[in-house]
């Protein structure tokens, strides 16, 4: 059975949830399109994001992660 990997918030909102199987999606969204998870191209982009975090905390800017990045270079 294949199970979903990444799902966004406007899937939260119908129910639909990350490690789902695809099967009980597709019930709760018929209209669901699922496209294959490219873990090599997931892994290029993580190598880069680790390089750009290491890189602002090298420059004392203060930054916030979760899930996103959003780094601000003006005052709140």
């Amino acid at each position: 059975m294949t199970f979903l990997y990444v799902t966004s918030a406007f899937d939260h909102v119908l129910g639909i949830r990350a490690g789902m199987f695809v099967r009980d999606a597709k019930a709760l969204c018929p209209q669901l399109v699922i496209f294959p998870y490219n873990f090599e191209a997931y892994e290029e982009v993580r190598i880069s994001r680790v390089s750009v975090v290491e890189w602002l905390k090298k420059q004392s800017i203060r930054i916030f992660i979760c899930h996103h990045i959003f780094v601000s270079f003006f005052p709140f």
